[in-house]
């Protein structure tokens, strides 16, 4: 299970508070939290669900390297 939390930046555009989540890779997870919150997910991937460039995703303090596939 994965917490997930975001910045209070995205915050202000789009609701998203802090969830947990299952799975075994960060697409896995952020696919389980953007069915419960569908607005999120066009903040956070673009129309080809790729990562947009101004974002940054963290697991376990350390960016992640890989984020075309996630």
């Amino acid at each position: 299970m994965a917490n997930v939390t975001f910045t209070a930046n995205l915050m202000r555009h789009v609701d998203c508070p802090s969830v947990e989540a299952p799975g075994a890779t960060v697409r896995e997870v952020l696919d389980r939290v953007f069915e419960g919150n569908e607005r999120l997910r066009g903040y956070v991937l673009d129309d080809q669900a790729a990562l947009r460039k101004h974002m940054t995703i963290l697991v376990d303090g350390q960016r992640i390297r890989d984020i075309e596939r996630l």
